[in-house]
Order: C-alpha cells, then structure tokens, then sequence
C-alpha cells in the first residue's frame, strides 16, 4: 500500500497540483484511504457472501459515525487496523445470529453502557492527534449526540423484533469497548 500511495502521490506532484514539500502529508493521507477502502471492500464482500450485505452497512455507518467523534483504540499498522475492524465485524455479527432472544432488557442495558462511556470517555485522545479543547468539545458533542441517536434507533427496531437493532446496539458496545482499550494503551505509552 506505501508504494501504491507514494505513486499516487508523485503522479500528483508532476501534475502540479501539490507542492513537493508536502510529499509525505499527501502520501500519509493516500495510505489512510486505501486503507478505508480495502476495509470497506472485505466488511462489504463479507456482507455479501454471508447474506448480511445491510448488516454490513448497519455496521459501517453506525462504526465510522461515532468512532469518529469518540475515538478509542487505533492500531499501529494498517494490517492490524484490517484485522481489528474485520475481527469486531464478525464478532458482532456471529453475536447477532447467536442471540435468538434479543430481549428489550439486554438492548437496554447494552445501549445504556455504551451512552454512558461515551458521555464519561469521549473524545479518547491519542497522542498522534492532538485535539484543542474547541475540537474536544465539539467531539465529545457529536459523540454523544451519534450514541444517543443510534441507541434509539436501536430501541425502536428492537420494538419490531428486528435484527437491525441488536446489531446497532453490539456495534455500539463494540465502539465502547475499544474506547476502554484505547483508553488503557495510552495511559502506557
């Protein structure tokens, strides 16, 4: 992925579109998307293969909306962000097909779990990103206005029996629980 990025990057620069001395800022932000995209690409194939193509995007949307704002744990390489974002895929969906009875009662509790750390641990700061404090707020704002939004809708789906909704609130659980690990890891580094 480096070397396809760094291509791009110097097709780009010869086009005169970027300055050469923002080489390394532009490869940086290449490899980033080649990543989501791959990511993207394997959940979806996933998806498709195992018949749970909408699960698929319930995750992805649910996921990058409040990972974005809360943050959490991020993986030191894009082989390991690859298999972390697969491996929580996969464990909410075999947790979903598992769970025959997904009582209102679990639901809530899970959903009440999730607000609760993000009220309690958004933003998660790591040490590669540095927020100010405006950007700290406005994160912690959305992150908890995205957890609360999908927690309901979490709810009301689980009002109609549906398996949507136990997905939202184990992919919520899932996003809380890598705020922990993230949480945890910074404090040792």
């Amino acid at each position: 992925m480096n070397s396809i990025a760094l291509l791009l990057t110097e097709k780009i620069i010869q086009k005169n579109i970027i300055k050469p001395e923002d080489k390394e800022i532009y490869k940086r932000g290449i490899e980033l998307i080649l990543s989501d995209i791959i990511n993207v690409f394997l959940v979806l194939s996933i998806g498709i293969i195992t018949k749970t193509f909408l699960l698929s995007c319930i995750y992805f949307v649910v996921f990058c909306s409040v990972r974005k704002f809360s943050g959490g744990f991020h993986a030191k390489t894009y082989g390991m962000c690859r298999t972390v974002t697969v491996g929580v895929y996969a464990a909410v969906i075999a947790a979903a097909s598992f769970i025959k009875t997904h009582t209102g009662t679990w639901i809530a509790v899970i959903d009440i779990f999730s607000v609760i750390t993000v009220i309690l641990l958004a933003p998660v700061r790591h040490p590669n990103k540095e927020l100010n404090s405006t950007e700290v707020r406005a994160n912690k704002f959305l992150a908890v206005a995205a957890v609360v939004l999908f927690s309901a809708a979490s709810i009301i789906l689980n009002l109609f029996n549906r398996t949507e909704g136990l997905v939202i609130s184990l992919v919520l659980l899932a996003v809380a629980i890598l705020m922990y690990v993230g949480l945890a890891i910074n404090k040792k580094q």
